[in-house]
């Protein structure tokens, strides 16, 4: 586990015992990965077995999939390795596996593949593939046999972390465009066991393991102390208290550094600067702030200044170029770390002061001060200001030359004393990236900064440092490797550069062979570039951000409509804003030209009134279960659907059922549901309710039931949603949405067909209209 790079403070690595020196029997005998069972003569079933396991069962294991692997997987790409090479003596007499070698032999790998040819990369691949893939399997049969021996945990975390690595190695040094899919390593129960035992909140726990982040990463975060003033003591799994801000309770915090908060006032705007920002405001244009100090006294005034983005040449108070300026940043914060004010308008001296100064870092020095914009200050809490400010929100960052990031867990360390991937990696588990409003923000912005403690970073440049430390340690370890001192893995940064080259190509490999970098990095430049690329047409880009949301939270559900609005450039002016959440929500859809077929499949509560129980009440925290599946047509387009007052107008494949008959059916997790069996084209299917609502079959009008399938039926199955049928006019199928539910092939239930009455279905056209509601 240790070429995984350890954080700044940190707890140490796991060890992993070698059991195999106690059984010569069962150590690898480097005659090749696929038939070391068969030679040794067990199975993969005989490891799982039934019972207590033995040390030698772990040990075979071990040897296995794990030396084996990694000797035979190097072997192929043409790179010799030992026992010896992964074993590390300790000062307690005992052998331990070390993986710190594991960079070395990767860094091999570039130059031997880089001007590799296809069909020679191809067959490589394929031999691979396969080692990968059986050992991958074996991994996720034995997840589960923790407590069938005390070195069974550990063991098994160290394959798969290895099997991670060799993974994405193969697929980034290869560079296959149509490779296969990678093979699945599964989830390690001690990951878990050690997030809980890390001073991490359930919820971040929770939510990363639903994200499936890759199990070398939690490892990693399994390692690190997190700086936090917050207490996660009464958090669950389900939440986390910061997400949830009582109004009533909140305490606007001063910054650490803060001499004595006692005698530091909150800075409130003088009335005539009050009065501008709210002539700002009326007039839809952004209020800038600026922060000036006395040298002498050291008060501090703070002006008022109008953007110029937003004046035009018939507007009186455009003449006034004085008081305009052009270019300014944005604050984006988090409320529950301290920035907010619900009571007024005022910040505590200490903060403001310290974002002029930090927006100024952002600028050279003659630039100084430069405008900004923050929340707390710039949205009044009164109407009807509140609302005309909250509404030119989406414009505001949009506007922004820079959006600054302050979240608390980031902006106390310093970012010197950090090497890039843990850089990435608090980024990726921070608060900032966990809210709503903070969504909204980052996918309007023309260029983030995240801010530490001692400097802000873009995203580009973070990568920079990550090059540069990679170039430092390959040099270190060419060098290691010249006089003898092996294959140069150990350091604490991460995945060593084989390649001194600015070639962009290298680095893309090079990278892509880093777990942990490679999945911070990936999840932050997704945020990014969102809204960058976002697709022009309505349902397209409402689909590209309803994705992301799943595990966005907010304390104001009401909210989600607004930032929604934002991103999709639609106006707030007739948002009912005096009605609750859910009447919003249907407001936004409804008054949308096209929105994604997939809603009607998305397993999330749904509004109850007539016409609209196709939608959603939100698209929020409801994680990898509210997953949006896209609807395709004929022509592999996703499908649309067209908002009506009788429901969502979609033409999808469907099935006609009568005769239903139902049968109780166990599932995973002790889950047990109402099933039927259905044959189309003799084919057999079952039919069930998603895990999160159960199916209910007895339902008014249960012999006009229909269901609506996502893409035309086949063995693999698809979702669909179960529609009682009100009326058929124009050849349009009318019907009332009842439940979201999967249409599976038969062999995942161990039933005999003989013995169940099959509930009569017919298929309906690929190009059946329906009206949804």
């Amino acid at each position: 586990m240790d070429h995984i790079p350890l954080p700044r403070d940190h707890r140490p690595h796991l060890k992993v015992p070698y059991l195999c020196k106690d059984y010569p029997d069962v150590t690898y005998d480097y005659h090749g990965f696929d038939e070391f069972p068969q030679r040794k003569g067990f199975t993969s079933k005989s490891l799982r077995g039934t019972g207590s396991a033995t040390t030698e069962d772990a040990a075979r294991f071990q040897s296995w999939c794990f030396f084996a692997l990694v000797i035979d997987y190097f072997h192929t790409m043409g790179i010799e390795s030992r026992i010896q090479d992964f074993l590390a003596s300790h000062e307690d007499g005992r052998t331990y596996v070390t993986t710190c070698c594991l960079p070395g032999l990767s860094r091999k790998m570039e130059p031997l593949t880089r001007d590799m040819h296809l069909d020679q990369r191809a067959a490589i691949y394929s031999k691979v593939k396969s080692k990968l893939v059986t050992s991958s399997i074996t991994v996720r049969e034995l997840a589960g046999f923790g407590d069938r021996h005390p070195s069974w945990p550990v063991v098994h975390l160290s394959v798969l972390l290895l099997g991670e690595h060799l993974e994405s190695n193969c697929k980034f040094f290869l560079q296959l465009s149509d490779a296969t899919p990678s093979p699945w390593w599964g989830r390690s129960p001690l990951s878990q066991q050690l997030m809980d035992d890390a001073p991490w909140c359930p919820h971040l726990s929770a939510t990363m393991l639903d994200q499936e982040m890759d199990q070398s990463c939690l490892y990693f975060l399994s390692r690190m102390t997190k700086e936090s003033s917050h207490t996660h003591a009464q958090c669950g799994p389900d939440s986390c208290t910061l997400d949830t801000l009582d109004t009533d309770t909140y305490i606007t915090q001063h910054i650490r550094e803060c001499p004595d908060s006692g005698e530091c006032n909150d800075m409130r705007l003088d009335a005539p600067e009050w009065t501008l920002l709210l002539d700002i405001v009326a007039k839809r244009q952004v209020p800038l702030l600026t922060v000036l100090e006395r040298k002498i006294s050291g008060d501090l005034q703070v002006k008022v200044e109008r953007s110029k983005d937003h004046c035009t040449s018939s507007n009186a108070a455009c003449s006034e170029n004085s008081s305009m300026v052009k270019r300014y940043v944005c604050i984006s914060h988090v409320w529950s770390d301290g920035m907010g004010n619900p009571n007024h308008n005022a910040l505590p001296a200490c903060q403001i002061l310290r974002l002029q100064r930090l927006v100024n870092d952002l600028y050279s020095t003659d630039e100084h001060p430069v405008p900004f914009w923050v929340d707390t200050i710039c949205v009044p809490l009164k109407s009807p200001y509140r609302k005309l400010a909250i509404s030119s929100m989406s414009t505001v960052y949009r506007d922004a030359e820079k959006v600054l990031v302050i979240d608390s867990g980031i902006s106390i360390v310093p970012s010197s004393a950090l090497h890039s991937t843990e850089m990435a990696v608090r980024l990726r588990t921070s608060s900032w990236v966990r809210r709503l409003w903070t969504f909204q923000e980052a996918y309007l912005a023309k260029e983030l900064h995240y801010q530490f403690q001692d400097t802000a970073w873009t995203l580009s440049r973070l990568r920079q440092k990550y090059h540069q430390e990679q170039q430092a340690v390959a040099q270190l370890s060419e060098e290691s490797e010249r006089t003898g001192g092996g294959h140069g893995g150990e350091g604490i940064i991460p995945q060593p550069t084989s390649y001194m080259t600015g070639d962009a190509r290298v680095w893309k490999r090079i990278e892509g062979g880093d777990v942990v970098w490679q999945d911070a990095y990936r999840f932050l430049e997704q945020v990014e570039v969102l809204g960058k690329n976002e697709p022009q047409e309505e349902s397209a880009r409402l689909r590209s951000i309803l994705h992301p949301l799943r595990w966005r939270t907010t304390s104001r559900l009401e909210d989600e409509t607004i930032c929604l609005s934002g991103c999709m450039e639609s106006s707030l002016d007739r948002l009912p804003w005096s009605s609750g959440a859910q009447e919003r929500m249907k407001f936004f859809l409804s008054s949308m030209r096209t929105v994604p077929a997939g809603l009607m499949f998305v397993d999330r509560p749904r509004i109850e009134i007539e016409g609209c129980r196709w939608m959603p009440t939100s698209f929020l925290a409801g994680g990898m279960n509210s997953t949006l599946p896209d609807s395709w047509d004929s022509g592999r387009r996703a499908s649309i659907g067209r908002p009506t007052a009788s429901g969502l107008l979609v033409t999808l494949p469907g099935i006609m059922l009568s005769n239903v008959t139902k049968y109780a059916q166990a599932f995973r997790y002790g889950h047990v549901h109402d099933i039927i069996f259905i044959s189309i084209d003799g084919n057999p299917y079952y039919v069930y309710g998603l895990l999160s609502k159960p199916l209910e079959w007895e339902i008014p009008g249960a012999d006009r039931l229909a269901l609506v399938l996502r893409e035309p039926l086949d063995q693999r199955g698809t979702f669909a949603c179960l529609v009682t049928i009100l009326a058929e006019h124009g050849g349009i199928k009318h019907g009332q949405f009842q439940s979201c539910v999967m249409v599976m092939g038969n062999p995942g239930i161990h039933r005999n067909l003989n013995e169940v009455t099959l509930t009569q279905a017919i298929t309906t056209s690929a190009t059946q209209e329906w009206c949804v509601g």
